[in-house]
């Protein structure tokens, strides 16, 4: 394979097209001429398809590569892109991540992502070509919740770095890589072995006032480790802004020091589907941080649980489903992706549950106290609209 259809492919694999808008997708329509767009050195139309393979078609062969690293994508878990048997590829849109850092490691931060990284000598190969770059990584966990947020990192996911109290800088995903050799090389830390490097860096980022009032955050206003925004508050901001971008940063820049030196605060008003927190609380008091999917309580460091609240029937547009806990489920982050994947679906009369992958929770019955009423209907449509497996029960 020639050498600049390689660098394609590895690009095009590591960035999960990162070059592609999220949304419903075709190929010819809308990756190719994104993927030219973003690598034109790469994309040679002369190179033909025909010219290397036997069997070759009369196209141009970095076409073919597009092809290959999405069927590729395609067979991975957690990758940004789906196919379907037509040729229309679903494209996810990006997360938010909230990323913490300590003192100890904030001259790290300044050496590897303030400023890009180059090669030298000892430059691992697998991120040589990917240089210069601005890098970061986390460390792995014995945290369910920390492994789940790991798991479903994606390139062109939104980064906000937190240090004393405040978010300082922001960035997005670009490449993903795991390896402990890239940590080692970096920080003398194999522990660091989830490593991404950071694209559209930006050394301001909003304040930690302005992102708890946009997610409606009702807890104190720290960050405690590694953390993935829970999908469906980043759902309601994208519809409401039209892009996480614009929810975040269609504000004037204000550095850190300003901030400080000048408190002040502009009141801002906005739609966005409003959340009753109060019954989300409840709920989760009345399972006390307990999933009802698989039982397991997860701790946040301090003694105190931690749990999420999923809603059967999506809030937002086209489902527009209720706030109420009859539509609410308290669950781990792991299971709370599952119902989001449509992984798992939920018997409406016995509440058995039915998993695609993971047995140790399939032919469960959901765990349900007296008073928390789950509407049949619900469930139901969730099963019809949204559950991955097949619909014959």
């Amino acid at each position: 394979m020639r050498h600049d259809i390689r660098q394609l492919q590895d690009t095009l694999l590591a960035s999960q097209f990162a070059c592609v808008p999220s949304g419903q997708r075709r190929t010819t329509d809308d990756f190719d001429p994104a993927v030219k767009d973003a690598h034109p050195a790469r994309c040679d139309d002369n190179y033909r398809c025909d010219e290397v393979c036997s069997n070759g078609n009369d196209q141009a062969e970095w076409k073919h590569a597009v092809r290959r690293v999405q069927q590729q994508l395609k067979r991975q878990d957690g990758s940004r892109i789906s196919g379907t048997e037509s040729s229309t590829w679903t494209v996810e849109p990006p997360g938010l991540y909230l990323v913490p850092v300590s003192d100890e490691w904030r001259p790290k931060f300044k050496r590897t992502v303030n400023s890009p990284v180059t090669t030298d000598a000892d430059t691992p190969a697998v991120i040589e070509p990917f240089l210069p770059a601005r890098i970061w990584g986390t460390t792995e966990t014995e945290s369910p919740a920390k492994q789940s947020y790991i798991r479903r990192l994606r390139p062109t996911d939104h980064l906000l770095f937190y240090a004393d109290g405040d978010f300082f800088a922001a960035g997005q995903v670009g490449h993903i890589f795991e390896s402990p050799e890239v940590g080692n090389w970096l920080w003398n830390h194999t522990e660091s072995r989830h490593v991404f490097t950071v694209t559209r860096y930006q050394d301001w980022a909003p304040s930690i006032d302005d992102v708890w009032d946009r997610l409606d955050y009702g807890k104190r206003k720290v960050v405690n480790g590694f953390m993935r925004v829970d999908d469906d508050l980043v759902a309601d901001l994208r519809q409401h802004f039209g892009s996480l971008d614009a929810a975040l940063f269609d504000v004037e820049p204000v550095s850190l020091a300003s901030r400080l030196e000048s408190p002040k605060r502009v009141t801002t008003e906005y739609d966005r589907i409003q959340r009753d927190t109060t019954q989300v609380n409840e709920l989760k008091e009345r399972y006390q941080d307990r999933c009802q999917v698989c039982n397991a309580r997860l701790e946040q460091g301090n003694g105190d649980g931690y749990s999420e609240v999923h809603h059967i029937k999506p809030l937002g547009r086209p489902h527009e489903g209720p706030d109420a806990p009859s539509n609410m489920l308290v669950l781990c982050p792991n299971h709370h992706a599952d119902f989001d994947n449509g992984m798992l679906r939920v018997d409406p009369d016995n509440h058995s549950i039915e998993h695609l992958y993971d047995d140790s929770v399939d032919g469960r019955r959901l765990d349900r106290r007296p008073d928390h009423e789950i509407r049949a209907d619900l469930l139901e449509y969730h099963n019809t609209h949204l559950y991955q497996g097949s619909s014959d029960h």
